[in-house]
């Protein structure tokens, strides 16, 4: 019994869960999966900082918990897999402190030493 979650129903009620594809190739592979992925909004401008900004506000999205899962990383360059790992922090970090909505990134173990470099951005 020990590999499952146990958790109130309330818990996972108000969750809405967007599972990275994992076969995702560059970053207009990226940002295409993202968009359709995560509901963006017609005016999202397939680039990096109308990912930050839609990532930033998910007003669209009812449910108050939002969990972006990454069985696999997309194949992005160094560079730009900088700056997709500091827009989904910096995205968290907002969502931390107005508390509109709690925002969780999973991603695969191998990424647990990655470090972005944020001049990147």
């Amino acid at each position: 019994m020990n590999r499952f979650i146990f958790e109130e129903p309330g818990a996972v009620h108000d969750c809405f869960l967007f599972r990275m594809r994992p076969e995702v190739l560059d970053k207009s592979d990226l940002f295409q999966c993202m968009y359709y992925g995560l509901w963006f909004p017609g005016y999202f401008g397939f680039n990096w900082d109308a990912l930050d900004e839609c990532l930033r506000d998910l007003s669209w999205i009812r449910e108050r918990k939002v969990i972006i899962c990454h069985d696999a990383m997309p194949r992005l360059s160094n560079h730009d897999m900088s700056i997709y790992i500091s827009i989904l922090d910096g995205a968290m970090l907002d969502h931390e402190k107005d508390g509109e909505k709690v925002i969780s990134i999973i991603l695969p173990k191998e990424m647990m030493n990655f470090k972005a470099d944020r001049r990147s951005e």
